[in-house]
């Protein structure tokens, strides 16, 4: 249901060309014959070939569908043509008695038709316009793609700078830390010079002495 549009479109207008076809009256072929000539009709009018045949064949039996279909068939159009008489004929063949197998039929008109200058220029023209839309169509792609890359640019520099903050954060909150510890280990080390071993347990006092010696040894080298 969601693709009814899209559907309903493309099976009307074959059931055009099937009308198209069935309305030639062509004598020796069979139904076959008849959808296979209207796929081609589809595929030269439309520049693409006809893909609900699964769908139209569900349709064309609904009874609303053909009557839908029985109103979009083409109305025959009366041959305005005065009918040659016996008369004519006879003088007709007689003025081209040099072209015996000249053969004046409705086939032959319509070949006589196709090759007249307004069903050149027409096929010309939507040649022109296929050719037009698919440059159309390249250029809209090649818009999309340039767009994804100023996208894809700006995305990976914008990344960057992400990095780049995140990097400084970093070695900010490094250098921080650093000077709290180097402040935590001054303090004590100034309370542990203030301290006198005299008076304390020998091992205890050996031990503050041996601090206080690697604390100026430290000093002596900064």
């Amino acid at each position: 249901m969601n693709r009814w549009s899209t559907i309903q479109l493309a099976t009307n207008k074959f059931c055009g060309c099937y009308a198209q076809i069935e309305s030639r009256n062509q004598s020796g072929i069979n139904e076959q014959d008849k959808i296979a000539n209207a796929k081609f009709l589809h595929q030269e009018l439309n520049k693409c070939k006809f893909q609900f045949e699964h769908c139209w064949n569900v349709l064309r039996l609904q009874p609303k569908w053909k009557e839908d279909c029985q109103k979009k068939k083409p109305i025959k159009k009366k041959d305005k043509s005065p009918t040659p008489t016996s008369e004519t004929q006879v003088n007709f063949r007689d003025d081209n008695s040099t072209s015996p197998d000249f053969v004046d039929t409705r086939d032959h008109w319509k070949e006589r038709l196709k090759k007249t200058p307004g069903r050149k220029a027409e096929k010309d023209r939507k040649k022109r316009k296929g050719k037009d839309m698919e440059n159309d169509s390249t250029g809209s792609y090649v818009n999309l793609l340039q767009e994804m890359r100023d996208e894809k640019r700006q995305f990976n520099e914008k990344k960057l700078e992400l990095f780049e903050k995140a990097y400084i954060q970093g070695q900010e909150r490094l250098a921080y830390e650093q000077e709290k510890l180097r402040l935590e280990q001054m303090k004590e080390d100034e309370r542990i010079m203030a301290i006198d071993p005299v008076g304390m347990p020998q091992m205890l006092a050996n031990f503050y002495i041996q601090r206080q010696k690697e604390i100026n040894e430290r000093r002596s080298k900064n």
